[in-house]
């Protein structure tokens, strides 16, 4: 049996006889730790390193046993031998536990860690599978971790506030919300808060699909129509004054020619 130090015995640490008490300069203040022997760790010396057991951690796993997904135990028929016992779903019988296979279903990453399919409601579920992440995916229109809220082009038409929420296509339809015409405002989270469309300038009506002309744009229409029509009228006038000086000039020639007995054709 280790004998317990000084120091042991003065920071209240005993390392179970697995260690020696060392003064941790590196914390303020400084502490002790225990500094295990052999394959041994912990905070007080009892546990074996991965891949390593037995009464003293003196049997050793072939491989590395891949913790969390396995842990070194000794062999039940051997007692001198040590082989890895893999979690559910991974590769067992002696080996290192590092595949999962057959991939469950409702597990995902390479650690097959379960799924809680639960926490994306009834809106989503959980991306699972070896490449799997466990994050929600949602369903169409609705967004957040646990897929409990609307996308801008989607509002929420549940009934009451504590209801789930029940996001519903804003107006205009899946593929044109709103007409293509619709804003979203900086309070709120939708182009179509309570289904109606917040319009864009120079549109209106339940999907923004309604033209509207703004004081300003029939001032300019107006203006740009007198333009025109002056445009025309000034060109008719024109052509109009020059016909008429052109008939009084052979008008006027004509009286001549009767005068003087001379044609001027």
């Amino acid at each position: 049996m280790r004998t317990i130090s000084f120091r042991s015995a003065q920071s209240g640490l005993v390392c179970n006889g697995k260690g020696d008490c060392a003064l941790d300069s590196k914390t303020t203040p400084p502490s002790y730790e225990c500094v295990c022997e052999g394959n041994r760790k912990g905070p007080d010396c009892v546990l074996c390193k991965e891949s390593f057991t037995g009464g003293n951690c003196e049997l050793e796993c072939v491989g590395t046993c891949n913790e969390p997904k396995g842990s070194c135990i000794c062999n039940l028929t051997n007692a001198s031998q040590a082989v890895c016992l893999c979690n559910p779903n991974f590769l067992g019988g002696g080996g290192d536990c590092s595949e999962c296979t057959p991939y469950p279903p409702g597990f995902f990453g390479p650690n097959c860690t379960m799924c809680d399919n639960a926490k994306c409601g009834r809106y989503g579920k959980c991306d699972v599978g070896v490449k799997g992440n466990g994050t929600c995916i949602c369903d169409v229109g609705y967004i957040g971790e646990m897929c409990d809220s609307c996308s801008s082009e989607y509002w929420d038409s549940s009934l009451e506030q504590e209801q789930e929420s029940l996001c519903s296509p804003c107006p205009g339809g899946l593929g044109n919300p709103c007409s293509g015409n619709g804003f979203l405002a900086q309070e709120s989270t939708t182009i179509c808060p309570g289904g109606k469309c917040l319009c864009v300038d120079g549109f209106e009506g339940d999907s923004c699909s309604d033209r509207v002309f703004s004081t300003l744009y029939l001032y300019a229409s107006f203006a740009c129509m007198a333009v025109i029509c002056s445009s025309i009228f000034f060109f008719w006038f024109g052509r109009k004054q020059k016909r008429l000086k052109y008939q009084l000039k052979m008008k006027k020639l004509d009286m001549l020619s009767e005068v003087s007995g001379m044609s001027w054709d």
